[in-house]
């Protein structure tokens, strides 16, 4: 499923609702390099913006319409490109925050179970939401 937002002049962005598994694995690597200090959490929100933005009409300086590729990320304005990025990460939000896994991943025998009969690391978070930095 798809949703289109209106931006100013014309132009809109169509978000995916939900990502593909090529997707969703481009978006966990982004997500774990920033985590560990590896990218930026501008890298990470550009591979969301990315990877659930389907389709847009985005115009350049001289009001023609870019491409969704490469130079067309490039060259887009910010404004656009920012509320591209902003309106894609609310869509992962939203479908992580909804998303039920399809299996239940076994313990590991070397694990002791936890009250649920789990082990404590089977259910290691894979949300990817936004990963947590620290101000200094």
């Amino acid at each position: 499923m798809i949703d289109r937002h209106d931006l100013p002049d014309g132009q809109w962005v169509d978000t995916r609702r939900s990502p593909d598994h090529a997707q969703y694995k481009a978006i966990m690597v982004a997500a774990e390099r920033a985590a560990t200090g590896a990218a930026t959490m501008v890298e990470w929100a550009s591979v969301v913006g990315r990877q659930m933005t389907e389709a847009w009409r985005v115009l350049d300086g001289d009001g023609k319409p870019l491409a969704l590729d490469d130079e067309g990320w490039a060259t887009a304005p910010a404004e656009i490109v920012d509320a591209a990025c902003t309106l894609a990460q609310e869509a992962w939000s939203h479908w992580q925050a909804n998303r039920r896994p399809l299996v239940t991943l076994p313990s590991r025998k070397d694990e002791p179970p936890t009250s649920s009969g789990t082990s404590e690391n089977s259910s290691a978070d894979t949300s990817a939401a936004a990963p947590s930095t620290s101000s200094t």
